[in-house]
C-alpha cells in the first residue's frame, strides 16, 4: 500500500529523520530511523506501539563492507517514548 496518507516523515534537526509507514487499516507499522552525521543523535521512539522489534541494523557486521569489532548496535526491542541514541551514519528499522 503506497497511499501517501500511510507514510509520514519527521526530521531530526538537519541531521536525521524518522520515516513511519503503516498499512491501510493501521494494524502494521514500520519505522526507519536515519542518522546522516558522524555523531550520535537522540531520537524518541514513536508511540504508535508500546514495543518495537528490530528488523535491520546497518551497524551490524553483516552489512559492513569491512567488518569491525562493533560494540554498539541497536537494541533488539525498543519501547514507546524511549530515547534511542542513533549511531553515526546508520539506519535502524523496527516494526510491530
Amino acid at each position: 500500500d503506497f497511499d501517501k496518507n500511510n507514510i509520514t516523515v519527521n526530521v531530526i534537526g538537519q541531521s536525521g529523520l524518522v520515516l513511519h509507514r503503516q498499512n491501510g487499516d493501521g494494524t502494521m507499522h514500520l519505522i526507519a530511523m536515519f542518522n546522516f552525521t558522524e555523531h550520535e543523535l537522540e531520537c524518541p521512539v514513536p508511540s504508535y506501539s508500546t514495543t518495537w522489534r528490530k528488523l535491520l541494523d546497518s551497524r551490524e557486521n553483516q552489512w559492513l563492507e569491512v567488518p569491525e569489532n562493533v560494540d554498539k548496535v541497536y537494541p533488539l526491542n525498543v519501547h514507546s517514548g524511549q530515547i534511542l541514541r542513533l549511531l553515526p551514519l546508520s539506519v535502524s528499522v523496527y516494526s510491530i
